[in-house]
């Protein structure tokens, strides 16, 4: 059964951030769109090959002034989690863990002001810089390798209390719990249900023609080993136990607020919380939101 319920930002209406724009098509996308094109007129499966290599490759940016500050608060650590070395901080020392998982092109340090809120209620944040992201090894990764390294860190940690994910990182953790794992309760920050919306993005930014999009989607597949179809979250929800709480923002130019709408009718046991105004990364640090979170993550009695 699925609540709803609503929340506004008093800040701005736009629902846009100087880092949602930043994540805008550039000049330099256009460019390698050139690239793969022509590439793609003299070799066709090698055009298809070089764009799903580009598609799975997310960039690494800098951190703002305000995650430096916060990761001043928290321990560096190097998890080791079966095949993974994910670098990370812990934001407590003690309390019940919870894992935060950042979305693609993110990094640990974004959810900082969330591991803050979570710690102030006795628990026990830890955060991650996911394969191929922030200060973790790697260059590539997928949606397949990101839910392993996220099985195998609630498996290192000898389960977790929750997991609260953002984006494409919700994506990852819905995949990683199509297996049996130690979590009590998640929450999702404008996540990200349709794994095939991103192809399409990614070839509309770069001027892919549709041909050759198509094509750069069965190589992905191809690598995943399995369908972008067949990892759905409405798909994939039904089979869920845990508690839900999906909080999403009707103004996400990124992450469309249907997805987030989706998985809570789809999830058995889910919360809908509609906000106004936060867009697709601010919600992760309006207090609203970490209100709404802590709350939802605080140990029962």
């Amino acid at each position: 059964m699925t609540s709803h319920q609503t929340a506004s930002a008093k800040k701005s209406t736009t629902g846009r951030s100087n880092a949602d724009q930043a994540h805008r098509k550039t000049s330099s996308m256009a460019m390698m769109g050139a690239v793969i094109r022509g590439v793609d007129r003299i070799s066709p499966g090698l055009g298809a090959r070089v764009a799903a290599r580009v598609f799975l490759t997310p960039r690494r940016t800098r951190l703002p002034e305000r995650e430096r500050a916060w990761l001043a608060l928290a321990k560096a650590e190097v998890f080791a989690a079966g095949r993974f070395r994910l670098s990370g901080h812990r934001w407590s020392a003690s309390g019940e863990p919870v894992l935060l998982v950042h979305g693609w092109e993110g990094r640990g340090s974004q959810l900082g002001g969330l591991a803050l809120a979570l710690a102030e209620r006795g628990l026990q944040p830890i955060t991650i810089d996911l394969p191929a992201h922030g200060s973790s090894a790697g260059a590539q990764t997928n949606l397949v390798e990101i839910s392993q390294a996220i099985a195998a860190l609630v498996r290192h940690l000898g389960g977790v209390a929750g997991i609260v994910a953002h984006s494409f990182g919700a994506a990852g953790t819905t995949v990683a719990l199509r297996e049996p794992l130690e979590v009590d309760r998640l929450v999702y920050l404008a996540p990200a249900e349709d794994f095939a919306h991103y192809p399409r993005v990614f070839s509309h930014w770069l001027g892919l023609p549709h041909h050759l999009s198509e094509r750069m989607k069965h190589s992905i597949e191809g690598r995943l080993g399995i369908t972008m179809a067949e990892l759905r979250g409405r798909l994939l929800a039904p089979r869920m136990s845990q508690p839900l709480l999906v909080v999403h923002d009707e103004d996400d130019v990124d992450v469309p607020w249907q997805d987030g709408k989706t998985y809570a009718e789809a999830w058995p046991d889910s919360t809908l919380l509609t906000t106004r105004g936060m867009g697709h990364r601010r919600i992760l640090r309006e207090d609203e939101v970490l209100r709404a979170v802590a709350e939802f993550m605080a140990p029962r009695a």
